[in-house]
């Protein structure tokens, strides 16, 4: 199974249908873009990155990074590499340009594409062009241009199942990120499962369009995949970025909106104080919260305007998608795909089949430690229901153990505490001996009473809790808790 060769599939199939909604960055109108005409774009893009791959030595990987924020070009470039035969890999752009360059030497990346915004920074520009000649830092929106204007490769490159055509740094909340090594096969998976289940519905013409605005940053697993999994159904999507949701959650009457939670929760906070928002809301059927946990306030949020809320179970290192599967429950991820298996392991989730990576970039001891006997230890805890839903509990590594013996499980207690309707964002540690809790609340911040009343709900809830696990240290932040680029709160 090759990647490429699953999206022509796709395309064929959905031809005339609206792929892309995009934006044109001077005028700012709204163009349609059909399968084929996306499909022409990504062909173009081959012919362009075939020609950039001859005018590499011999000895020289082919390998293409990004730095940059999401639009519908760096998709294109995107497959348009891996269609040449090349390994795309896309960067963290707010990472800034040092750490950026750090990775790509580490790598081994020849050529550099950067974003505008990025390019328009001085500092940042200046960084990237010492660090790469003339030639091999690229404008994405001047090698868009440029790709346009090429003939359309005829025979994209398609590879073997094993090819690596992606890497991406794996998104810990704490520790330095690994490189994850992404095959044909492993991005096939989803894409290629999720169309063949939809056949039936596509024969019988009961398929439904959707339209989706997708926020989720492409450097991520969690945004490339939902984009070819709503292609694979014959959606259309608006690829937007944090610069420009607001803007852009206007453009159409969106239906789903793929989002990571913390971006969801700021749109809802908008619609309660502007009301231009709060109808722009009102045509969401569906939002799919990726990249971290949705919060049981940001749930509720979510019932309480009539929207869905979906979330399904995935990491870098599974390509993003375990579970996707059946009606929404509150709490859980969906049943398992297809295309892999999963068991829980002295409570430890426990990862095999098509969608497991090839392993870590240049670690073999963390491959091995991490896949063993063809099982990939996600390191997270969780449990399987009688109808096959996961749930996840709580992540192995952060397991408070106290002096005494006894392990505590953050994640347990921080669902306890967002019992409290209060509490927008939460994450208990070990401070000593004792068990602590960093807590921001938007009403708190703006209403000590409403301090209070957390206060009084934390006293509580100890009373019924076993001494080891009672919250000794409360802290009311009057900021959002820090996260990382996927809104993972850090611990």
């Amino acid at each position: 199974m090759n990647f490429v060769g699953v999206l022509e599939e796709i395309v064929a199939c959905y031809r005339e249908r609206e792929a892309f909604i995009c934006r044109d960055a001077a005028s700012g109108e709204l163009s349609s873009v059909s399968f084929e005409g996306f499909w022409s774009s990504v062909s173009r893009a081959a012919t362009y990155w075939t020609e950039k791959r001859k005018a590499l030595p011999q000895d020289e990987p082919f390998r293409v990074g990004i730095a940059a924020d999401n639009s519908y070009p760096y998709f294109v470039e995107y497959l348009g590499v891996i269609a040449a035969g090349g390994v795309f890999v896309p960067l963290n752009q707010s990472f800034g340009a040092e750490r950026v360059l750090e990775f790509a030497a580490e790598i081994g990346i020849p050529y550099m594409l950067a974003g505008a915004a990025q390019l328009a920074d001085s500092e940042y520009a200046a960084e990237l062009t010492a660090a790469y000649p003339p030639g091999r830092l690229l404008p994405l929106d001047e090698v868009f241009a440029a790709s346009e204007q090429c003939e359309p490769l005829t025979n994209l490159h398609k590879g073997e199942p094993d090819d690596t055509i992606l890497m991406l740094l794996s998104s810990g909340t704490s520790g330095r990120s690994k490189i994850v090594e992404i095959t044909n096969e492993n991005l096939s998976a989803y894409p290629n499962e999720v169309f063949e289940q939809l056949r039936p519905a596509r024969e019988s013409g009961e398929l439904h369009h959707y339209e989706n605005l997708i926020v989720l940053p492409l450097f991520h697993i969690g945004g490339v995949i939902p984009i070819v999994g709503e292609l694979a159904r014959g959606n259309s999507l608006f690829i937007s970025n944090a610069r420009q949701f607001l803007q852009d959650l206007g453009a159409r009457k969106f239906e789903k909106l793929i989002v990571a939670p913390a971006m969801m929760k700021r749109i809802l906070e908008r619609a309660e104080k502007n009301a231009k928002v709060a109808e722009i809301l009102e045509s969401v059927r569906e939002v799919l919260c990726l990249g971290a946990a949705m919060s049981p306030v940001l749930i509720q949020a979510l019932h309480d305007r009539d929207i869905l809320p979906r979330t399904y179970y995935g990491l870098t290192e599974t390509t993003g998608t375990v579970t996707y599967r059946g009606p929404y429950r509150d709490g859980a991820c969906c049943t398992v795909a297809d295309f892999c298996e999963i068991k829980i392991e002295d409570e430890e989730i426990c990862v095999r089949g098509k969608n497991v990576m090839k392993g870590y970039y240049k670690n073999p001891e963390a491959t091995v430690e991490a896949i063993r006997d063809g099982w990939f230890h996600t390191g997270d805890l969780g449990r399987i229901d009688a109808d096959g839903y996961l749930y996840v509990t709580g992540r192995r590594k952060n397991i408070i153990v106290l002096s005494n013996g006894e392990n505590v499980s953050p994640e347990v207690l921080e669902d306890k505490i967002y019992a409290c309707p209060l509490v927008d964002e939460c994450v208990v540690y070990a401070d000593g001996e004792e068990i602590a809790a960093n807590i921001f609340s938007v009403a708190a911040a703006a209403d000590e009473t409403k301090a209070e009343e957390i206060r009084a709900f934390v006293k509580q809830l100890n009373r019924t809790l076993p001494r080891v696990e009672q919250i000794q240290k409360l802290n009311l932040s009057a900021e959002e808790l820090p996260k990382n680029s996927t809104g993972k709160l850090l611990r």
